[in-house]
């Protein structure tokens, strides 16, 4: 399944084979949603890294990244990484594009912005 979603990405991002694996997502808006409260933008310092060809998925700050293992699957053109046990998933689109929910209580983050190839 791995290597599906690697030649999938690939096509998708418009990376060939040889090209690293490994996107680093910048997020460019961000809004905080609560109940009671609605949405509200919300400060855009974290960036994710994802490994098509692992399954790994980086969220990292300032302070540094964090690692959990995800579930890389293809849906027609959308590239799915849902990270089991811990309320996040990112969808990445032809081109790469991205959106990424996460969720805390009654908070639920919502990311948008850019994947792009990183060099290896």
């Amino acid at each position: 399944m791995m290597n599906f979603a690697l030649i999938t990405a690939t096509l998708l991002l418009g990376q060939t084979a040889d090209s690293s694996t490994r996107y680093v997502c910048t997020t460019a808006e961000k809004y905080v949603c609560t109940m009671g409260v609605g949405c509200q933008a919300g400060v855009t310092g974290a960036w994710a890294i994802v490994d098509f060809a692992t399954g790994e998925y980086q969220r990292c700050d300032a302070r540094g990244c964090d690692t959990y293992a995800a579930t890389v699957s293809p849906s027609g053109q959308v590239i799915n990484v849902e990270v089991p046990g811990k309320a996040a998933f990112i969808k990445v689109l032809p081109g790469g594009a991205f959106s990424e929910v996460a969720s805390a209580g009654t908070m639920t983050i919502l990311s948008y912005g850019y994947c792009v190839a990183e060099e290896v």
